[in-house]
């Protein structure tokens, strides 16, 4: 699907604008969506007129906020389970402090799109002046991600030991203990597959906040 969208997105915003920088594109999704799109929408109504740009328009938010409610689905169960297996909250009680929560912090994101100075020009890195919805992305996007890699493959390794994956993978396959993709697994997550995902962090954090990026590419 996500392939089908870009086969049909792109075209139309280098159609619009063929000077239009491909990083701009590559490095972020935001730009493409909040920026770019709303821009062929605009044009559309020389074709379509203004209700029929404004529906167009209108239908492919309601589409964007659906697909973001469903993700948000299996990202805010995580805690949610948290605090109803150790906090010993209702689910319903925990459902209501994330929802505030999350209602809150994404009113701050909202206002960082130039409605609100102090979240627009929230703080500066990177030789930049960045809003709060660029730190919430950097941080909780491209920097945490890496790390949660690194710091899962280590707990997996020499925390919760190797023997526990094996026996919790063997249970949707019988056929995984002693097999080559057990040996392969066990390996690499004790091995290089740390390195990489640390490299990766190291580099991102660098390359985000500091503007220097460690490994030329």
């Amino acid at each position: 699907v996500a392939f089908i969208a870009g086969l049909m997105i792109l075209p139309a915003v280098f159609s619009f604008n063929p000077e239009v920088n491909p990083s701009e594109l590559s490095d972020s999704s935001v730009s493409l969506i909040f920026t770019f799109l709303p821009k062929i929408f605009l044009a559309l109504q020389t074709s379509l007129g203004y209700v029929g740009a404004s529906s167009v328009a209108a239908f492919f938010f309601l589409l964007v906020f659906f697909a973001a409610i469903t993700s948000l689905v299996s990202i805010i169960e995580v805690p949610v389970s948290y605090l109803v297996t150790e906090k010993k909250h209702s689910r319903k009680k925990a459902l209501g402090y994330l929802t505030i929560t999350a209602g809150v912090l994404t009113l701050f994101a909202t206002a960082s799109f130039g409605m609100v100075p102090f979240f627009t020009e929230f703080t500066s890195y990177a030789g930049g002046t960045k809003s709060l919805f660029d730190v919430i992305y950097d941080v909780f996007y491209d920097t945490i991600l890496p790390l949660n890699g690194f710091l899962l493959c280590v707990f997996v390794s020499y925390r919760w030991k190797k023997k526990q994956l094996s026996e919790e993978l063997s249970i949707g396959n019988e056929n995984y203990k002693g097999s080559w993709v057990e040996k392969y697994i066990n390996f690499s997550l004790g091995t290089f597959i740390p390195v990489i995902v640390l490299l990766i962090f190291v580099n991102t954090v660098a390359t985000k906040f500091f503007a220097v990026n460690l490994f030329g590419f």
